[in-house]
């Protein structure tokens, strides 16, 4: 059972950094698991990819219909393979950019659990509307799942994240039903059997 970490608990809700990046038209499977994935009951197909150095690989999978410039349900998996850095440090990196977040974004909360060196955060954003000022268009929750794999022999660093956005009038009714379902998003990211293979 993942337990609190320290006293990082400030109300339970996710999210990713929005970033603009450019989406390869044929994505290629760096870390060779599949073009398809299954989370929590759904299919998710690999939509975007980038090995952009050494250390680095990163994979984006989509339902059916969504891409990575505009989704509802994005699932990521990204290998680093430094070794010089601890799990611990990736989460206390992250708490220190939604903590920066929360100064402009009055819905960004998250929470940090621990369970045998293993750490989920899990946190809700928000972007403002482009159409209606002081009025939001969009809130994402993401879960992020911090763990070490083994790959050629050594311990690097697996982040596996589930990634959903609603926008405009769905915002409200999924904030409001987010508490009953956040354990089942939870225990369906830990049980998700991903393993890559830099072998090739």
């Amino acid at each position: 059972m993942f337990m609190k970490k320290r006293k990082l608990f400030v109300t339970a809700v996710v999210v990713i950094l929005f970033q603009t990046i450019l989406f390869a038209k044929t994505p290629t499977d760096h870390l060779n698991i599949g073009k398809a994935i299954v989370y929590n009951e759904t299919i998710y197909n690999l939509g975007w990819s980038s090995h952009p150095n050494y250390d680095l690989y990163i994979q984006e999978y989509f339902p059916k219909g969504e891409k990575p410039e505009s989704y509802n349900n994005m699932y990521s998996i990204t290998v680093d393979l430094r070794s010089d850095v601890t799990v611990d440090e990736f989460v206390a990196a992250k708490v220190r950019e939604l903590d920066e977040r929360k100064k402009t974004d009055k819905v960004c909360h998250y929470q940090v659990l621990e369970n045998n060196g293993e750490f989920i955060v899990h946190l809700v954003v928000s972007q403002a509307s482009t159409k209606e000022a002081n009025k939001i268009g969009m809130v994402e929750f993401d879960i992020q799942y911090y763990h070490m794999i083994e790959i050629n022999n050594r311990k690097v660093l697996q982040l596996d994240l589930f990634s959903h956005r609603e926008y405009g009038d769905n915002i409200l009714p999924f904030l409001s039903s987010l508490n009953d379902k956040l354990n089942d998003y939870i225990n369906a990211i830990t049980k998700m059997d991903v393993k890559p293979d830099l072998s090739h």
